[in-house]
Order: structure tokens, then C-alpha cells, then sequence
């Protein structure tokens, strides 16, 4: 009677052009088993381009949540089609043994396991030999135990809606630590704990930026009513877009006043710079995140960094990532970054929406020595930087671990100036070193006088050395 499954009653072995079910239309299905009041049990077969299945056993989807009880032999599944996943064109094959109920995310409960998997995206693919999720429930805690021998083993237990996880977790940490986050609504009265070891990163499937070492292990607890999460991390590497940590140690208390994060780590490389023995901390106080981060740069003659920052949002709702008084110890100097403790400057602006960079007075005191550094970048065709140069010291400024065996002596004055506009590009230089000396020998006082030439598209350059008679 028709094709409407609400309405379609079947006892024999048959054929449909087509079946409609879940919100979504299949194609070119067979069946051999009973169909009555949205009720199967038997053989169904789907040969459509989203869905290619067999499903033996019983299929209850006259209430919801839908109650199934099946094996099934899925030769391709489209699962962006079905929801699951989103712009990825996430393709899935496997033998499959399910007995559960299920119409939403927050409803399942039971049991899948799934043989000889193959899963693809845009991004990679993946063959399991095995998978096993159980989704429990006792009264009003509820408990999922997911395990994929050889890449990932984890559980999540308590009061939660699954659809909502996510969202609770960011809330617990974004709301202290991220000062543009808004928390996201979830409902109330959620509170649960986690436990996931990585055994082989299973994450790049989904995102190629991020790296998850195998023995990473994540443990932790949620609450979404005091939006707060304790948990702890240990990894040898975990990383995301060019940004890896190296054996990190990570300790997160949202509930506490201080330090609510601290990372330890061996080792992170930023992009294509390494730093050494990391230490951060962080501090959430009114409308401000304090950060606390001490490590160092380069390895045989390391440069340390003792940096005190804050971050905020100013009336314009750019991000602020301003400096309180720090140091940076080059070889045997101690250089300070914004002793006067200026709110006002040392800081950098950021403007995500229009991709848009402000440094202010970036002061850099040791002694008589000064550097000041402003500028900002709009983009490639509109950014300045200027640089003033005020008894610096060249031996104490450049690093040791640049030179190796050159020593350069000298002191410098002087303005350094970079303007670029739509219609031109003026880089200007007026420095002078005095007592310019190469390993110990005396050159004389350096001028140094540079200017664009816009007819010539070149940088001219002139250099005075002038030595005592």
C-alpha cells in the first residue's frame, strides 16, 4: 500500500523504487521480510549512490527513540549525506553489528561494533581492523566506552547530552581564558568526567593541522553549571597548523583564582623557531588573561625570556597583547622590556576581521641603551615599521649564537623607517656606529644613509667610514 513508510505494509520478497526514511530518499531498495505500522524485521538491501547496505534484523521506527537490532554490510556509506559528518565527504565501508536505540545524538544508547573498516575524507583514509562504542545509562548518569584497538581508547561518564559536548567543554575553558569567546548555550545541571589514550592520531583524519602523538593521554572533569574543567595532559607531541610542543606536561583548573593553566614543556616550535625549557602560566583577572612564560632561544648560547604579558579587548574589540616589565638576558646583558610599566604601550593590537597588526612602543631599555619599535601591517601594499636606535651596543644586542666566531663591536644611533602604501615604498635608513670594530679590530665611525629610488625600483645605499688619523 504506497510507498510512505508510515503507511506501507509488506510481508513478501519485493522491490521499491524507491524509500523514504529519517528525512532523507533512497533509491533502488530490496527487501525480504515483513514492513508494517513503520515496523521491519527481515532482509533490506539499498543500492543508491549515497547509500550502499544490506541490513538483516529487526528495525522499530514507530516511536522514537528508533529501536534497531541488525547486522549489516555496508559497502559504501556517504556520511556527510546522513549528517554525521560536515563538509568533509567522509565515505565509510564495514561490517557492522548494532543493537541499540537511536534518534539523535543525545538518545543513543547500546551497542555498535564495527569489522574491517575503511573510512575516507578530503583529507586521508583509514582502515581499522575494529571498533566498539557501548553508550550506557543507570538512573541519570550515562556512560560511553569507545574502543579502537591500536589507535584510541576512551570514556566519558555523568550527567551530559552528547550533541552538547563540545559546547560545555569550550564553555569551561573559553570563558575565562579566551577574551572574545562568548559561551555558547547548553543546558544546565551537566557535570562529567573523561578519560582518551591515543595509541595512533586518529585526528588528522578530520583536520591535517593537528598532530596527536601516540600516549598522549587526556583526563579530565567538566562542569557546565560553574563552567569549569580540571584535567591534565601528558604527550610527547601534540601540535596544530605549525605549532607543535614537545613533550608537554598540562595542568587545567578553571575553578581556581590563579594559574588556572600551566604547561611545561621541553620544547615548542613556533612555525620555524624552537624555544627550549617552556614554562606558562596563566591568570584570568576581571576582563584581562595574565600570562606568565619563561624559556629560551637558541641552544649553545641560549637567549632567556622572562615575559610578563596580559590580554584583553580594548572599546574596539580588538584583541591587546600588551607586555608588563620583563626581561631577556642576551649572553652576558640583561635587557628590559617596558620598565616603566606603561599600560598605554607595549603592546600589539590585533584585528582578526581585518586582518589588521598595530605595535606601540615597543621599549627595549639595558642601561643608556634604548630600542623603540612602533608600526602596524594592514596588508602587503599598506604597513610601516619604525625603529629608533638610541646607544645600542652592538656586542651586547646581537647574540652570540648568530656570529659564531665573529665578534662585532660598535655603538649605534640612528632611525630606521619602512612605509608602504598603495602607490609607493620608501625604506629609510640614518644610522651611525660609532667605533665599528671586527674581532677586536678597529674599522673607524660607519654612516650609513639608505633611500629608495622609485624610478630605479632599487634601495640606495651609502656608506661614510671615517677612521682616526
Amino acid at each position: 500500500q504506497g510507498t510512505d513508510v508510515r503507511t506501507l505494509k509488506i510481508d513478501a520478497e519485493g522491490q521499491m523504487a524507491y524509500l523514504d526514511l529519517m528525512g532523507k530518499r533512497y533509491q533502488n531498495v530490496d527487501l525480504d521480510g515483513r514492513l508494517e505500522n513503520q515496523k521491519f524485521q527481515g532482509f533490506l538491501s539499498v543500492r543508491d549512490t549515497q547509500l550502499n547496505a544490506n541490513y538483516n534484523g529487526s528495525f522499530d521506527f514507530s516511536v522514537q527513540p528508533f529501536k534497531l537490532n541488525f547486522t549489516s554490510d555496508i559497502r559504501h556509506i556517504n556520511l556527510d549525506y546522513l549528517g554525521i559528518t560536515k563538509d568533509l565527504n567522509a565515505q565509510l565501508r564495514a561490517e557492522l553489528e548494532g543493537d541499540f536505540q537511536f534518534s539523535n545524538l543525545d538518545d543513543f544508547l547500546g551497542e555498535i561494533r564495527m569489522r574491517d573498516v575503511h573510512f575516507s575524507s578530503k583529507n586521508d583514509t583509514l582502515d581499522l581492523a575494529y571498533a566498539h562504542i557501548i553508550s550506557s545509562k543507570s538512573e541519570d548518569v550515562q556512560k560511553i566506552d569507545l574502543d579502537i584497538p591500536g589507535y584510541l581508547k576512551g570514556q566519558i561518564q555523568g550527567r551530559y547530552r552528547l550533541s552538547q559536548l563540545p559546547d560545555a567543554l569550550m564553555n569551561s575553558v573559553g570563558t575565562t581564558t579566551l577574551m572574545t569567546y562568548e559561551p555558547r548555550a547548553v543546558d544546565p545541571g551537566q557535570s562529567f568526567n573523561f578519560f582518551f589514550e591515543v595509541e595512533q592520531d586518529l585526528f588528522t583524519m578530520f583536520d591535517p593541522r593537528i598532530q596527536v602523538a601516540p600516549g598522549t593521554i587526556l583526563d579530565g572533569v567538566v562542569d557546565s553549571n560553574s563552567n569549569s574543567l580540571v584535567a591534565e595532559m601528558s604527550s610527547s607531541e601534540i601540535g596544530f597548523d605549525g605549532f607543535n610542543i614537545y613533550h608537554p606536561l598540562i595542568n587545567i583548573d578553571t575553578s581556581k583564582e590563579t594559574e588556572q593553566i600551566y604547561i611545561r614543556s621541553d620544547s615548542l616550535l613556533a612555525k620555524s623557531v624552537m624555544l627550549y625549557n617552556v614554562d606558562i602560566h596563566t591568570t584570568p583577572i576581571q576582563d584581562s588573561l595574565l600570562v606568565k612564560t619563561n624559556f629560551e632561544l637558541g641552544k649553545e648560547f641560549p637567549m632567556d625570556f622572562d615575559l610578563n604579558l596580559f590580554h584583553t579587548t580594548d572599546e574596539e574589540n580588538n584583541l591587546v597583547f600588551g607586555f608588563s616589565p620583563s626581561t631577556i638576558q642576551i649572553d652576558e646583558t640583561q635587557w628590559l622590556l617596558n620598565p616603566g610599566n606603561d599600560r598605554n604601550s607595549n603592546r600589539v593590537l590585533v584585528n582578526l576581521k581585518q586582518n589588521f597588526f598595530e605595535l606601540q612602543d615597543l621599549l627595549f631599555e639595558s642601561d643608556e641603551q634604548k630600542l623603540l619599535l612602533d608600526g602596524y601591517f594592514a596588508s602587503n601594499t599598506d604597513y610601516r615599521l619604525h625603529a629608533n636606535l638610541d646607544e645600542l651596543d652592538l656586542s651586547k644586542i646581537i647574540p652570540k649564537g648568530l656570529l659564531g666566531e665573529l665578534q662585532i663591536d660598535g655603538i649605534a644611533d640612528g632611525e630606521i623607517n619602512v612605509v608602504r602604501t598603495q602607490d609607493e615604498f620608501k625604506p629609510l635608513m640614518e644610522v651611525e656606529i660609532a667605533r665599528l670594530a671586527l674581532n677586536k679590530y678597529g674599522l673607524g665611525d660607519l654612516t650609513v644613509n639608505g633611500v629608495y629610488n622609485v624610478d630605479q625600483n632599487i634601495f640606495d645605499l651609502e656608506m661614510f667610514l671615517e677612521q682616526e688619523q
